[in-house]
Parts: C-alpha cells; sequence; structure tokens
C-alpha cells in the first residue's frame, strides 16, 4: 500500500511537466445510490449473541438495499490541461452512513421479541483521488470521460445508541460495539478504488455521475458487497499563465 501511496503522489506531482495551464478549485460530492448486498438473508455475527434476518420484502426477499444521498465529501483540487486533456488530484475529505435493516431472530426468544431496527455503521475516510479527463469533443464546453485511481483511509464507527433503545434497556449490556464487525466492515483501513465516469463540463464548472469499484485485496473483505454512484461537482477558481509556445486546443 505504502508502494500505491508513492505512486500516487509522483503522478501528482509531474503533472505540470507537459501542462498548457495549471488550475485549482474545489470538488463537492454525494452518493446518489449506495446499495448494499448480502449473500444470505442470515446474519451470525462474530460479536453477537443474535442472530439476525435481512430479506428486503421490497426486493423479493433478497438482501439488497439502496440508500440516497447517505454522504458528502469535499476538498481540494489541482488540475493540468494539456490539449482536450486534464489530469487531476483531489484530495477529499468523506463521511457515508451505511445502514442495514435488520429484525431480531434471537435464541434468547423468551426475553426478546422480534423487531425490525437499523443497523448503522459510519464511514469516516481521507480520499486522494487521481483522475485522467477526456473531453469528448473539442469544444472547450461538453461531455467528458475520466478514469482513474482513489486511495482511501478508512476508519468505523457503529452507532448502536438507539438500537440498543429499540430491543430493550434491560438488554444493552448484550449489544456489541462491534455488531457488525466483519459483515459490513473489517480492520482492512487501506483500500485502493478504481474510478470511472462521464460528465458535462461548462465554462469553470465540472459536473459528473462517478462509478467507484474497490479492486481485489489480499486482505480480509466484509461480507456486505457495494454498489456506489456519487454525483460529483468540481468548480475551477484561478489559473496559471499559458506556458509559452502553447495554445489551448479548441476549435
Amino acid at each position: 500500500m505504502k508502494k500505491t501511496i508513492l505512486i500516487l503522489l509522483l503522478l501528482a506531482t509531474m503533472q505540470s511537466v507537459f501542462a498548457q495551464r495549471i488550475s485549482t478549485g474545489f470538488t463537492l460530492s454525494t452518493p446518489v445510490l449506495y446499495t448494499t448486498t448480502l449473500p444470505d438473508n442470515y446474519l451470525f455475527p462474530t460479536n453477537s449473541y443474535f442472530i439476525y434476518y435481512t430479506g428486503n420484502d421490497k426486493k423479493d426477499d433478497k438482501p439488497v438495499y439502496n440508500q440516497y444521498i447517505n454522504g458528502l465529501a469535499a476538498g481540494l483540487n489541482i488540475n493540468v490541461d494539456y490539449k482536450r486533456w486534464m489530469l487531476t488530484t483531489e484530495v477529499l475529505g468523506s463521511q457515508t452512513n451505511i445502514r442495514l435493516p435488520v429484525l431480531y431472530l434471537s435464541y434468547l426468544g423468551s426475553l426478546l421479541e422480534d423487531n425490525w431496527s437499523t443497523m448503522e455503521v459510519q464511514n469516516t475516510s481521507l480520499q486522494v483521488n487521481l483522475l485522467l479527463n477526456a473531453r469528448l469533443s473539442t469544444r472547450s464546453n461538453g461531455a467528458f470521460a475520466l478514469a482513474g485511481f482513489q486511495f482511501a483511509r478508512n476508519s468505523y464507527k457503529e452507532k448502536s445508541d438507539d438500537l440498543e433503545a429499540d430491543i430493550s434497556p434491560a438488554l444493552n449490556l448484550w449489544i456489541s460495539d462491534y455488531e457488525m464487525y466483519e459483515i459490513l466492515y473489517t480492520n482492512n483501513l487501506n483500500q485502493l478504488n478504481t474510478i470511472l465516469g462521464l460528465g458535462f463540463k461548462y465554462k469553470d464548472t465540472y459536473s459528473s455521475i462517478r462509478y467507484t469499484l474497490p479492486l481485489a485485496s489480499t486482505k480480509m473483505q466484509p461480507l456486505a458487497t457495494y454498489f456506489r454512484l456519487d454525483a460529483t461537482h468540481s468548480r475551477t477558481l484561478n489559473f496559471q499563465k499559458l506556458r509559452k509556445g502553447h495554445k489551448i486546443y479548441v476549435e
């Protein structure tokens, strides 16, 4: 992972070598679709006394749940332009809330009635994105495609206070602070992702829809898999003067 970070930083510092112009700005992003999928309807958490049922009656009882606008990322970007290409480095702080409705089906059935509630895990992340943006026409404004990599340093925290109250004040001691460990998250805090997207540029504004795909890792992955689409808005604030002998590629 250290080699990955070093490569990303090296590429970022080399951005200005062939640049026609350099710009800086800010980036805002939010997940417009965040889908959590589990391989089975029943969960047997390692750190729990409970068994949970996760079938979604809206999805034919499959353990699939969609969330919308369940987080926010914000940060700064540095960009270099060359003809119709733009190389971008983004540094973002992100917070995402992963929610999973569950039904308690416990062997403590004599003490506990079946009850639906929602597990919630808060993911706080520092993200470094390295993206290559290609305009799909020679005009200065219009559609563009992007692709690149994201390094994310994650931390996770379960929000179990409401969950404990839903069960019973007398049974609070049975709820672990790591109830969803190995199910919704693991201690694999460093993650490398691929980013693909399409967007539209208008003057100094870039709006895009991005698909984030985790790269395979040898470390332990959670039981859940995620599908994520982000709506991202970036704006450039200032430009370096054109380098001598260069022209911006616009027809």
